[in-house]
């Protein structure tokens, strides 16, 4: 097991169950607009999903 595996599925459990990203809202009106940063572990740069 990797430690991408061991923390995906930590979250899993203990935090957002089996959602998607394909099930949170579209940005507008009453609906939050979602942004997701992320690291590459080996260069350690990082990534921001809009």
């Amino acid at each position: 097991m990797t430690a991408g595996d061991f923390l995906s599925g930590y979250y899993r459990r203990r935090l957002f169950g089996n959602i998607k990203l394909c099930d949170l809202p579209v940005a507008g009106e009453g609906a939050p607009r979602f942004t997701f940063y992320a690291t590459n572990m080996q260069t350690g740069r990082s990534f921001r999903f809009r």
